[in-house]
């Protein structure tokens, strides 16, 4: 769900970029804001703020075009940011009062579970380096790229506050720390050895995903293959390891040493109806 909520917000700001249109696509065009801001807090949450800050100073300017597909994501923002889970989570999962170490307990309890964040680290190093060699143009920098920082602030505490220990609930913010990162890193140039090193690196680390990638397949259609023909319902996998770097890029049929099916999603008993068996059941090697 979150490649697809990318997928429609870059089409929701490539629709933003043209503003002049027939007036009888204006409520279509408000329905797709409606569907774009109600798909993941985690990303939209810091979308709606950057809209905010960089087009209420310029509510004058914009097309009818533009105002529908604004106000249709703003609603579907506010449907999903004000959503009963989401203020479900926020209140502690029920309808005691919250103590003052009860709070603290939770953002504390939050902000462990983010030991995956990669690139908001980097964004705050990088901003500091900055500052410390030019504090001129660091301070531009950041005045430029307000709207995009106090989106990434703003997300960041509303994860906390609604407790979302998921490690893809950090997406949103980290998406765009890197939208800001490659802006910080634009003006700088590599040397064209430096550059070469890089995609001789990205190539043999594609090639090495490639190849995992197809193991990993091969081990799918083998359990496959059992499935279509086990009389007792047992299927034994044999999952290869591969280095940590290389399991984000891969997405797995089966949990390793375990005899459940990928993250839960997918039941050994829909699996069973698939295949018409009565039962499934998975077992490592």
């Amino acid at each position: 769900n979150y490649l697809w909520t990318v997928t429609l917000m870059l089409a929701f700001n490539v629709l933003m970029q043209h503003t002049s249109c027939q007036k009888r696509w204006l409520p279509l065009l408000c329905i797709f804001g409606i569907v774009c801001g109600w798909t993941n807090e985690a990303i939209v949450f810091g979308f709606a703020i950057v809209y905010l800050i960089h087009y209420i100073p310029r509510y004058k300017t914009l097309s009818a075009s533009q105002t529908s597909l604004l106000s249709g994501f703003f609603i579907g923002t506010a449907m999903l940011v004000f959503s009963p889970g989401s203020i479900n989570r926020a209140s502690g999962y029920g309808s005691a009062p919250r103590h003052i170490s009860t709070l603290m307990h939770d953002t504390l309890s939050s902000l462990m579970h983010m030991d995956n964040i990669r690139i908001l680290p980097l964004l705050t190093i990088a901003l500091i380096a900055y500052a410390i060699i030019d504090k001129a143009k660091a301070k531009k920098f950041i005045i430029d790229n307000a709207a995009w920082l106090c989106s990434i602030l703003l997300t960041f505490c509303f994860i906390v506050w609604t407790r979302h220990d998921s490690g893809h609930s950090r997406f949103g913010f980290e998406l765009f720390s890197l939208i800001i990162l490659m802006r910080l890193m634009a003006p700088f140039k590599l040397g064209r050895k430096l550059l070469h090193a890089i995609n001789l690196i990205t190539i043999g680390f594609l090639l090495v995903i490639v190849n995992c990638s197809w193991t990993n397949f091969q081990e799918y259609k083998r359990c496959e293959a059992q499935m279509q023909t086990t009389q007792t319902g047992i299927v034994l996998t044999n999952e290869k390891w591969f280095p940590d770097m290389v399991e984000r890029m891969i997405v797995r049929f089966t949990l390793a040493n375990t005899n459940k099916s990928y993250s839960g999603f997918i039941s050994d008993k829909w699996i069973a109806n698939h295949f018409h068996k009565d039962k499934i059941q998975l077992i490592p090697e």
